[in-house]
């Protein structure tokens, strides 16, 4: 595997990942105003050292490990397509 191929698959990983982390955050957010305006109390939950969450910490880990697996897939897939099959945005949008 060539290191062009590599850095392509980690950084779409990282594009995958901070993609989850922005979807947590929303919902997060979104469960917060719920219970807020329910008068319910917020539990937050530590997650990895670092992170509080009012979402229970297995939803933060399988959206990371969903995360890197999607970011895999994904990464091969439009390796496929860019790199071995040659298909490109000009020769979509030059088609009618």
């Amino acid at each position: 595997m060539s290191l062009k191929k590599i850095i392509y698959i980690l950084l779409t990983i990282l594009l995958v990942e901070m993609c989850g982390f922005i979807f947590h955050e929303i919902v997060s957010v979104e469960v917060l105003k719920v219970l807020v305006r329910n008068g319910m109390s917020v539990t937050y939950f530590h997650i990895a050292g670092f992170l509080y969450s009012p979402l229970p910490s297995y939803l933060f880990w399988g959206i990371a490990t969903v995360g890197a697996f999607g970011g895999i897939f994904l990464a091969l897939r439009w390796w496929t397509i860019v790199y071995i099959e040659h298909r490109h945005w000009k020769d979509w949008y030059g088609r009618r």
